[in-house]
């Protein structure tokens, strides 16, 4: 592998859920490492998803290898988020790394890194509600509804 062939600076991340009170998912994303990588387009393709065209675009991601990563994670390079679908040792030596990777589209007002997402509820029973990068929850009495920031 030429080191000069890696030429953006990308985080390598990984998920952690945790629980709240109320029992939904609350997920933030912890950096594992900060790598050099290249970035290489595969395939493009447009999909229907809750009634929209979305880009779905695969990429090729190549670096030293790391131990530790693998599919589920992502890379992070500036504000373009990469899902991490398989993780190849091209050589099987231990030296450098294949990820294939999808990328997504930030959902607006996320931040990369950590963060939490809140809820209300208005009337009787429970509300949930999905923040960017996480569930809030609440209680009141009436019917119960959710909204997030």
């Amino acid at each position: 592998m030429e080191a000069g062939r890696l030429t953006q600076r990308a985080a390598l991340q990984s998920a952690l859920e945790t629980r709240d009170d109320a029992g939904g998912v609350i997920r933030t994303w912890r950096t594992l490492a900060t790598r050099w990588v290249r970035v290489q387009p595969l395939s493009a393709r447009e999909r229907l998803y809750a009634g929209q065209v979305a880009a779905e675009v695969t990429h090729k991601i190549t670096l030293r290898h790391y131990s530790g990563l693998e599919a589920n994670d992502r890379v992070v390079i500036g504000a373009r988020i990469f899902e991490i679908q398989g993780v190849i040792d091209p050589a099987e030596d231990g030296r450098e790394m294949l990820l294939l990777a999808v990328e997504r589209e930030p959902l607006s007002g996320m931040t990369t890194g950590t963060g939490s997402g809140s809820g209300s509820a208005s009337g009787s029973g429970t509300g949930t509600g999905a923040g960017p990068t996480g569930t809030g929850s609440g209680s009141g009495s009436g019917a119960g509804t959710g909204s997030a920031p």
